[in-house]
């Protein structure tokens, strides 16, 4: 299956990300500048009708133009526009601001009071009702005036004569042409009273100040470019920030590669640490990944070259003794018999350690604990060590004689190699002493005279502690962190006579973690070594 790059999956999901959020806000951009546009059309519409009528009003009262600025100067308060006429020819006329304005590039409207647009009136009338003219005094004359101009209109299309009411209909009312004629007589009767025709400029002041904005084609396409230029500098960013990312990440794919790359002794090789987000720290828990590991090859290589020792060293031993015998060389009496089977319990020995150390690392390390007498314990064991001791002296102080609960073969086990270890490497008329109190209880020392229970077995719930303290030649101090390892020896020709397998002490740390406790040594060089394991206990 092909891999798939971190950084494409990055640029896919940021550029879905950024589409979404570009294409969302330019569609709530789009709805709320159409609903926008809309309200404000609706209020130009309003405003520039309102301006309409009342220019026209006054066009159809008067006869001229110039008393006419006061009432664009208020019209454009209310609305907010700026008004401007010119005349037919575009001679500037009047404007509401003080100076005249640049005009915009089409008209607003046509001032005639005698020509109105039909959709214009609220009857449908081509004339403005307020254009009264002759009418507004006596009207017998101007009717008889209109009448006669109507007929003589009427006989140019060859039409009966009518006459003409007050509210300018007609009688006889079917006469065809007539009212025709009657709006041009009017027309003719009403000129000298109206104002002469004008354009008329409304102008936004803010909308020409401001930036131009619709949703025509042109405004369509800025909206699309600026969004490809949003999603092409997101892109763009996006890939910086994840070819950076993902460079330390390849630095650590091919590091780790390298270290698997079918040569199982291979190490990968540090890298530098470079930030301290994730990445950094990343890099750093592999830095130091890769230093356990090449610890714990080193150590997987020593431990092989030891087991062969220690295996090797009896095996060798035997066969040996076996050739002679076989050879006729040496005797086969018992005493070469019990050679073999001294070397033979090594051989036992050296494998049941293995074995302990491999379940422990397996966690199959099984502990069948029950209640145990410590002082009984531990003589158990000293007694067994006193046999092999070579003329080294072993003893007990106990400190009570508390009862917990824990494996009892294990723990003789454990304290057996302390006393082992502590007997091998102190002179002839030495003293190892093994010291237990247990810490934290009721009464403190467990001699039943405290405030606890009273009956001198200082049982309790604080830690159970067991001490092997030697008065030989002691541990350096370089040493001191190594004494629990496996294999470890500070004798490194590893010599019989100066140390065992180098199991013996990491057996009894594993022990000791396995009943949820801990094991440490203290020494000075020239006075001997302490060795303390710590037990939680259950009385």
């Amino acid at each position: 299956m092909r891999d798939r790059s971190l950084v494409a999956r990055m640029l896919a999901l940021s550029l879905l990300v950024m589409l979404c959020a570009v294409a969302a806000t330019a569609w709530l951009a789009v709805k709320s500048t159409r609903q926008a546009i809309r309200q404000e059309q609706g209020h130009g519409i309003a405003y520039d009708s309102r301006v309409y009528d009342q220019v026209m009003g006054y066009a159809a009262t008067h006869t001229e133009w110039s008393g006419v600025r006061p009432l664009l100067v208020d019209l454009a308060a209310i609305t907010g526009r700026q008004i401007s006429l010119t005349g037919e020819d575009g001679t500037f006329l009047v404007s509401s601001e003080s100076s005249p304005p640049v005009l915009p590039a089409r008209r607003s409207a046509y001032v005639d009071p005698l020509y109105v647009e039909g959709y214009l009136s609220a009857d449908g009338s081509t004339i403005d009702r307020r254009a009264v003219g002759p009418y507004r005094l006596a009207g017998v004359g101007a009717l008889d005036e209109l009448t006669a101009l109507t007929n003589a209109c009427l006989r140019g299309y060859d039409q009966p004569p009518v006459t003409v009411l007050p509210d300018f209909s007609w009688t006889p009312s079917g006469a065809a042409r007539v009212g025709d004629c009657v709006d041009a007589s009017r027309r003719e009767q009403l000129r000298p009273y109206v104002a002469p025709p004008a354009y008329l400029y409304i102008n936004d002041p803010a909308a020409a100040s401001g930036p131009v904005f619709d949703l025509s084609r042109a405004s369509t396409l800025r909206i699309a470019g600026v969004s490809a230029l949003v999603l092409t500098v997101a892109f763009v960013v996006t890939l910086l920030v994840g070819l950076r990312m993902s460079r330390p990440l390849r630095a650590l794919i091919r590091a780790t590669e390298q270290g698997t790359a079918g040569v199982p002794a291979r190490l990968p090789a540090r890298l530098p640490v470079r930030g301290r987000d994730e990445i950094g720290r990343l890099t750093a828990a592999f830095n130091d990944l890769s230093e356990r590991r090449e610890t714990v090859e080193r150590q997987r290589r020593a431990m092989v070259s030891d087991i062969a020792h220690e295996l090797g060293t009896p095996l060798t031993t035997i066969r040996a003794w076996l050739q002679a015998a076989r050879d006729g060389v040496t005797d086969t009496g018992p005493e070469l018999l019990d050679l073999l089977i001294d070397e033979a319990d090594l051989l036992q020995h050296v494998i049941d350690d293995l074995r302990d150390l491999a379940a422990a690392d397996a966690g199959r390390l099984r502990l069948h604990p029950e209640p145990v007498y410590v002082n009984e314990l531990l003589d158990q064991v000293v007694a067994a060590h006193r046999s092999r001791a070579g003329g080294v002296t072993i003893v007990t102080e106990p400190s009570g004689d508390p009862e917990v609960i824990l494996d009892p073969q294990r723990v003789r086990q454990a304290v057996g190699n302390l006393l082992s270890n502590a007997v091998r490497h102190s002179p002839a008329g030495a003293t190892v002493t093994v010291r237990s109190r247990v810490d934290g209880d009721g009464d403190g020392d467990g001699d039943g005279d405290g405030d606890g229970d009273g009956d001198g077995d200082g049982d309790g719930d604080g830690d159970l502690v067991i001490e092997v303290a030697d008065t030989g030649h002691g541990i350096a101090e370089a040493d001191l962190p190594h004494v629990f390892e496996r294999f470890w020896r500070a004798d490194r020709s590893r010599s019989r006579d100066t140390g065992g397998s180098g199991l013996g002490l990491a057996i009894v740390r594993d022990l000791a973690e396995a009943h949820g406790g801990t094991v440490a040594a203290t020494s000075h060089p020239g006075h001997g070594s302490t060795f303390t394991i710590r037990l939680p206990t259950v009385a």
